[in-house]
């Protein structure tokens, strides 16, 4: 009751009258997909449209599917000696150390992209678009704004 009542509803009047709609940004983790699924269920409740959810810092595939399903054959040593070879030729540190931290990160990336389509696939039920965004450094500068305004152009679909 009072003013402030009434800037509420003429809010609420605002957010459910057709020409607005909340998209919804989150990052491809546990929690805040499933806030992301909590909010999407809460907007519809409170008949509030929703435009897009739009997924921030995606890790981009830098390796080949190839590659991926090869990763558990290259454990053994005769593989990290010979991964060990190719990169000495090219004068990088070739130590069987360097190769198998190499090689444990690239499984730690598999994991996690495996990781990220499930939580995509997840937030791809809810009939919304889906925009991805992927992660363009540290802090924002006009360079990874612009990287980001041209992902949003070339998915939007609205008008």
């Amino acid at each position: 009751m009072g003013p402030i009542r009434g800037q509420a509803d003429s809010i609420t009047r605002m957010l459910r009258s057709g020409t607005c709609v909340v998209h919804i940004t989150t990052l491809l983790e546990d929690m805040p997909v499933q806030e992301t699924i909590d909010a999407v269920a809460d907007l519809a409740r409170i008949q509030v449209p929703l435009g897009a959810i739009i997924v921030n810092q995606a890790r981009e595939e830098i390796l080949s599917e190839a590659t991926v399903a090869d990763l558990p054959a290259l454990q053994d040593e005769e593989s990290v000696a010979a991964l060990g070879g190719v990169l000495s030729e090219s004068r990088v540190d070739g130590s069987p150390e360097v190769v198998t931290a190499l090689l444990q990160q690239a499984r730690d990336h598999a994991d996690r992209l495996a990781l990220e389509d499930v939580h995509l696939d997840v937030l791809a039920r809810h009939g919304v678009p889906l925009l991805v965004l992927p992660k363009v450094g540290e802090g924002t500068d006009p360079a990874g704004i612009r990287i980001l305004a041209q992902h949003l152009a070339e998915q939007a679909v609205w008008s």
